[in-house]
C-alpha cells in the first residue's frame, strides 16, 4: 500500500508539470484494459478524454506501469454526466467488478468522493488536485482516502520569470479549463511574468490568457 501510494505521488506531481456510456466504453489508446475484476481504477471526469495529451494520459500511463510491474489488473471508467449520481455508479461498478485502489480525477469529483470513501471504507481512495468536500463545504478525509494537491503556482511563477529573464516579451497561457488548480497555474504564471518585469525594468510584455 504504502509503495502504491509513493508511486502514484511521484505520478501526480508529473501530471501538475503536465498541466494540469459509461464504464469502459472508450477504449484507451496506449494499453489494453481489463474489463472486469480490475483491482486498479482510474475515475475519469466526463469533461476530459482519456486521450488528452495531459494529466489523463499521464496518470493513466502510470496506473498502466505499476499494474503490469506488479501483475495487478487494471482499467478507467467515465461517467456521461459530471453529476454525482453519475459518478457514483460508475465507481459502485468500479467496486463491484473487483476494484481495491480507485484514483479519483480532480476538482469535478470533490463532493462525490465524499460519498465514495464513506460507503467502501475497504477500498483505498487517492484523489488528486482537489479534496472531498460536502454540500455543507467541510472537508471530508476518511482514513480510506489519500487527497494530494500542489502548490501549482509556484512552478507556473517560475516558468513565468524564467521566460522574461530570457528576454521574451509576447508570451502565452493556455489552460485545459478553468478548474482552480489549473486557475492557480496560470496566475502564478502571470505573477512571475509580472515580477520578472519589475525587476528587469521591463516597462512591457505581451501576454494572451485563455482557456480551451
Amino acid at each position: 500500500m504504502k509503495k502504491f501510494l509513493a508511486f502514484l505521488l511521484v505520478a501526480a506531481m508529473v501530471l501538475t508539470l503536465v498541466a494540469c456510456g459509461g464504464g469502459t466504453t472508450t477504449e484507451d489508446p496506449a494499453a489494453d484494459t481489463t474489463a472486469d475484476g480490475a483491482k486498479v481504477v482510474l475515475l475519469l471526469s466526463a469533461a476530459g478524454t482519456l486521450d488528452d495529451g495531459a494529466f489523463n494520459t499521464a496518470c493513466y500511463a502510470g496506473v498502466k506501469e505499476y499494474c503490469e510491474a506488479n501483475n495487478l489488473t487494471y482499467n478507467y471508467y467515465q461517467p456521461t454526466e459530471d453529476t454525482v449520481e453519475a459518478q457514483l455508479a460508475q465507481c459502485d461498478v468500479a467496486v463491484a467488478a473487483g476494484a481495491e485502489f480507485i484514483i479519483i480525477n480532480s476538482d469535478q469529483f470533490k463532493l462525490s468522493s465524499v460519498y465514495m470513501e464513506n460507503n467502501y471504507p475497504d477500498v483505498t481512495f487517492i484523489i488528486y488536485d482537489t479534496v472531498p468536500t460536502d454540500e455543507s463545504g467541510n472537508t471530508v478525509v476518511n482514513s480510506n482516502l489519500k487527497a494530494i494537491t500542489f502548490a501549482e503556482e509556484q512552478c507556473a511563477y517560475i516558468a513565468g520569470y524564467a521566460a522574461v529573464k530570457d528576454g521574451y516579451t509576447k508570451l502565452g497561457y493556455f489552460g485545459g479549463m478553468p478548474v482552480p488548480a489549473v486557475v492557480r497555474f496560470g496566475y502564478g504564471y502571470v505573477e512571475g511574468i509580472n515580477q520578472a518585469c519589475e525587476d528587469l525594468g521591463i516597462d512591457k510584455v505581451d501576454v494572451w490568457y485563455t482557456y480551451f
